[in-house]
């Protein structure tokens, strides 16, 4: 069997060249719509593809069933996400400004809120993200690192990780400080599906604070 790092580098490697790839195949204006299943279609094969080509079987990386109060647990760490995050980015914007112009990330929000509704941007941008970038981050690669590292230190990397994969210097110290919380939650509840849950909760309620107009 690979080393859990090796295994967590080949995840995050693969994941970032196969979002790269998807991008440039899908040119510099593409549909919001196959954007997201580009970006998370990426993500999901590298998932399955480190899986695969290091018999890792699923339960001991994170996917067994958790215990149901979990589930209580990993709503409230979702709310927890969306103060945290907040908290984050006034703190960024304090120190380095506001980002000028629309952003990537908000030119396709603003898109799939005019093309499929609020429901269906939940769906495409809380749900399904919550699902695949659990299942490679918190799935994959931190259940990897804490083979070889303590469980803060695996959780750490991780979380930078996950917010580097995001390309976006506005977002990364939001998205590192929910991942430290997604990271806490998989290993207190011993796997990745409630953080699965807390992420698509955390998306949603930014989605439903945007569409608020807030």
């Amino acid at each position: 069997m690979p080393s859990g790092i090796v295994v967590a580098l080949a995840a995050w490697l693969s994941a970032g060249a196969l979002m790269l790839l998807s991008a440039r195949l899908l040119g510099p204006h593409p549909d919001p719509l196959w954007q997201v299943l580009g970006a998370m279609g990426a993500a999901a094969a590298a998932c399955v593809l480190t899986l695969w080509g290091a018999r890792l079987p699923a339960a001991a990386n994170g996917f067994a069933l958790p215990r149901a109060a979990a589930w209580i647990l990993a709503v409230a760490v979702g709310i927890a996400g969306l103060l945290s995050s907040l908290l984050a980015a006034t703190l960024v914007f304090a120190l380095f400004g506001r980002p000028e112009g629309v952003q990537p990330v908000e030119r396709v929000v603003g898109e799939l809120f005019a093309r499929y509704g609020f429901w269906g941007t939940v769906l495409l941008a809380a749900v399904l993200p919550g699902i695949v970038e659990e299942a490679l981050f918190r799935g994959v690669v931190l259940s990897a690192l804490r083979r070889h590292w303590p469980d803060g230190l695996a959780i750490a990397v991780s979380s930078l990780a996950f917010a580097l994969l995001h390309l976006d210097p506005w977002r990364f110290l939001p998205q590192a400080v929910l991942a430290l919380l997604l990271g806490w939650l998989t290993v207190r509840s011993a796997s990745c599906l409630p953080a699965m849950l807390a992420h698509a909760v955390h998306n949603a309620l930014v989605l439903g604070l945007v569409h608020a107009g807030l």
